[in-house]
């Protein structure tokens, strides 16, 4: 529970993970390449979740709110 991780002050450290979240990302994209699987994530899912993070940075940064395009 990611408040309950929050209030011990571990979410910074990764929660004990011995990896970073791109060693999971990469591991599990190339088990599935290599195993004839579909990823867990497709493209276009992971475009518009870049996009999102992307606009949300600018809106951060700015301190303004950002338009989403529709579509994203």
């Amino acid at each position: 529970d990611a408040t309950k991780l929050a209030a011990q002050g571990r979410l910074k450290e990764g929660a004990g993970l011995p990896h970073s979240p791109l060693h999971y990302a990469l591991a599990d994209f190339l088990s599935a390449a290599t195993g004839g699987k579909l990823p867990a994530c497709s493209f276009d899912t992971a475009a518009r979740a870049t996009a999102l993070g992307i606009l949300t940075h600018q809106a951060i940064t700015a301190g303004q709110q950002v338009t989403v395009p529709d579509p994203l």
